[in-house]
């Protein structure tokens, strides 16, 4: 069977870096194929390549085994090529079928005028295919995430089949980053019914779903092709090392690192409620001590850690830092009492996008009178300390990668010696190399005593970097699980969350 879809040799340079070294890339009908990579290692810009966004520099794209070359994204959609950002494009306050048919109304006319009727008809229609049941009148801003997702997929396919391609490739960037586990299985039992009427690329920095979902996965490495694996043959270890170039040198949570927390508590929950959010929730939180807090989406830990920091009010129970002081109820008098808070929504809640790197970092520092030299040596310093990769520490925070976004936060929150520390998905959206390095910062807090609450991207990274574990379910604590003598197996974990 010969591909629908053969890159071969493919070269791309900005200036002098070499962003594609001879990359190959094929895709056959009904597969889903993997792409993984670094930040940096090649995939956005092989797609961009490939959606015609940045004209190739050497090499070949075939389609259905004909040579081919996209003027941009629209031309490529014709073609049967079309991609979904994580960003998504569709228009918050529309309907579903008016985006769906969006440019395309034309096909709907009737007596000289556009037939809701017919619109609305045919977008059940598509919905059915992937089974959606979704009123195809409502407004998109209406529906959450994997619903807007798969009706943005469905458009492209029903757009390339109207402009006579005879293969469609869709390539989904990175579809879960915003997911819990729940909406990532409706996502993925979603895509196998796509598959019926797509081949899918799949670009994602989770392994384990990479693993899961891929029939073909490539791994880049600096640009050039670091292996292709067949599913048989694939494992989030396989492919983390082929991602770095070698075996990863020690516990990929670096267990050897984790220690015992300390006497003293620095944070006790008592039977803390939110209506509607969560019910009668206690803990104690120890210095030096990692305490993930983990559940499935809506499991009510978002609406926790949002308390606890003081963006939202509770309703009754106490916050109790310290041992005395009673905590704060909004952002500003908990920085001021010592706490330290990491957003899951980096670039819209943490980050001033328009300003430096060092000006980032810098923040807690702004106080009184600036002294800008040493704002810009205490920066230096911790770009130097963190290894954050940036062309200058003037360099603006937007061009960095996600990796390198949360290690200046984690440097921020380093600089104010916060006694807590709340972290919520700091891996979100980060590449296995940064992840490492994250997670030694992580260490780094605990050995410092600071306690650390953290909501982890994956149950795994929830076990591997804990010393105790609150599960929750259903808006309530379903128990507290010691992972300092043990490690809970994965199964006896989700027990208390599913």
């Amino acid at each position: 069977m010969n591909p629908m879809l053969d890159m071969q040799k493919i070269e791309k340079r900005f200036g002098p870096v070499h962003a594609l070294k001879g990359v190959d890339f094929q895709v056959f009908p009904h597969e889903i194929v993997g792409l993984v990579g670094e930040n940096g290692a090649g995939k956005s810009t092989l797609m961009k390549v490939l959606l015609g966004i940045h004209e190739k520099d050497g090499g070949t794209i075939l389609i259905d085994g004909k040579p081919i070359g996209f003027s941009g994204p629209k031309d490529a959609n014709t073609h049967g090529i079309c991609m979904v950002f994580q960003e998504q494009s569709l228009l918050a306050n529309m309907a579903v079928y008016e985006n769906m048919f969006l440019g395309f109304e034309h096909l709907f006319m009737k007596n000289g005028l556009i037939s809701k009727k017919k619109m609305l008809a045919a977008a059940a229609e598509e919905l059915s295919r992937i089974g959606l049941m979704i009123d195809p009148d409502a407004q998109i801003s209406k529906l959450n995430f994997v619903q807007r997702q798969m009706i943005e997929v469905i458009r492209n396919i029903w757009k390339a089949n109207k402009s006579g391609a005879a293969s469609v490739v869709v390539a989904l960037d990175e579809p879960t980053s915003a997911l819990g586990e729940k909406d990532s299985n409706i996502l993925f039992s979603q895509m196998e019914e796509l598959r019926k009427m797509a081949s899918i690329v799949f670009i994602s920095h989770k392994l384990g779903e990479i693993a899961r979902m891929c029939d073909r996965t490539y791994v880049l490495k600096d640009g050039e092709n670091s292996g292709v694996f067949e599913r048989r043959n694939v494992s989030e270890d396989v492919l983390r090392t082929q991602m770095v170039g070698g075996v990863i040198e020690g516990e990929y949570y670096l267990i050897d690192q984790q220690r015992r927390p300390g006497e003293k508590v620095v944070l006790e929950v008592k039977n803390l409620n939110r209506q509607g959010a969560f019910e009668d929730i206690s803990f104690l939180v120890h210095e030096g001590e990692v305490f993930c807090i983990s559940g499935a989406m809506g499991s009510g830990k978002e609406a926790l850690c949002d308390v606890l920091y003081g963006l939202e009010r509770y309703d009754s129970g106490s916050i109790i830092l310290d041992g005395s002081a009673v905590y704060s109820k909004a952002p500003n008098e908990a920085v001021k009492q010592g706490i330290g808070f990491s957003p899951d929504d980096r670039k819209g809640k943490a980050l001033i996008m328009g300003m430096s790197v060092a000006d980032n970092i810098a923040i807690p520092l702004m106080k009184g009178v600036i002294n800008p030299r040493k704002l810009a040596e205490v920066s230096r310093g911790m770009i130097d300390r963190l290894k954050i990769k940036t062309p200058s520490e003037r360099t603006l925070i937007r061009n960095l990668s996600g990796g390198n976004q949360q290690k200046a936060i984690m440097a921020r929150l380093m600089l104010t010696n916060a006694k807590l520390v709340i972290l919520s998905h700091p891996t979100r959206g980060v590449d296995v190399g940064a992840k490492r390095e994250i997670y030694a910062l992580i260490r780094e807090m605990a050995r410092r005593g600071t306690a650390v609450i953290l909501m982890g991207d994956s149950f795994e990274e929830d076990i591997g970097l804990s010393n105790n574990i609150m599960t929750m379910k259903d808006r309530r604590c379903t128990g507290i699980l010691n992972a300092d003598d043990r490690k809970p197996t994965l199964e006896e974990f989700v027990e208390y969350i599913v």
